[in-house]
């Protein structure tokens, strides 16, 4: 109960709803192809959860008109995952398509989707992976993504620059490669500063308690 004597809102009970509809796909108006297959929407669900939609089903569009969409670029599995969070908000895939959803976040307008994906690619940066994920979010404008492989990468140099990845990135993406080589250039400073600093207190040592250290 709220200070005004109010109920507090239950928005997952309409998200709980909307994923009925969808999934049994009742009263729809509109159809979305993804891989050749068919995806019965709503209008009004897609128009008020993503601007490219919303702008793709304005009164003029061939969209509109035709009442469908086809995205050929776009696998079935996706587009199904990607329909599913604009209903629910959900994404029980999410782990096993997270670059792709990113992309689609992306490209659809859905920050919400966009930020679940980029936690999970963030967490799981390797050594493998570092410079294909970099390569993605600075294409995607993932920022915290992009700053974390960098800091990956700069942090994991000597693996990272022995995959392919690296090689291909090199070929690719130069400025990015570039971006890494600052990035680097900035911790071996403190690295080096961190073990002259260490030098410099050993030296400083009473000469007495260094003999006695050394006798022990």
């Amino acid at each position: 109960m709220r200070q005004n004597g109010l109920p507090e809102p239950r928005p997952a009970e309409i998200a709980r709803d909307l994923e009925v509809i969808y999934k049994e796909g009742r009263l729809t108006d509109f159809t979305v192809i993804a891989g050749g297959r068919e995806m019965p929407a709503h209008q009004v669900v897609l128009s008020a959860r993503s601007p490219v939609f919303a702008a793709m089903l304005e009164p003029h569009t061939e969209e509109f008109k035709n009442k469908r969409v086809n995205f050929p670029d776009i696998d079935y599995e996706v587009m199904q995952e990607l329909l599913l969070y604009m209903y629910s908000g959900r994404s029980p895939n999410l782990s096993n398509m997270a670059l792709d959803l990113l992309a689609a976040a992306d490209r659809f307008q859905l920050p919400g989707l966009k930020d679940m994906a980029d936690q999970v690619l963030r967490s799981g940066l390797a050594v493998e992976s570092a410079c294909r994920y970099l390569v993605f979010a600075d294409m995607h404008n993932a920022r915290e993504l992009k700053a974390d492989a960098i800091k990956f990468i700069a942090q994991n140099s000597a693996s990272v620059i022995t995959t392919d990845g690296w090689a291909e990135m090199v070929k690719q993406q130069p400025s990015l490669v570039t971006e890494v080589v600052s990035a680097i250039a900035a911790i071996e400073p403190r690295v080096s500063s961190l073990n002259s600093s260490s030098a410099s207190a050993a030296s400083m040592e009473p000469s007495s308690k260094r003999s006695r250290m050394s006798a022990l």
